[in-house]
């Protein structure tokens, strides 16, 4: 049971990798800001500057 365990787990990091990956391209392929897609059309301007400089 321990080694069935061991096994998932380590084929669970490659494949969060690669999501990480796929979601990083989708939101860096969306048109416009994406500070300003995560905060919405109304944000205060010094909170999107901040989320920028991140």
């Amino acid at each position: 049971m321990g080694q069935f365990l061991l096994k998932r787990i380590v084929a669970m990091v490659p494949v969060l990798f690669l999501v990480s990956l796929i979601v990083f391209f989708i939101v860096h392929l969306t048109p416009g800001d994406p500070a300003l897609l995560m905060l919405g059309e109304e944000a205060n301007p010094q909170v999107l500057a901040a989320l920028r400089n991140i």
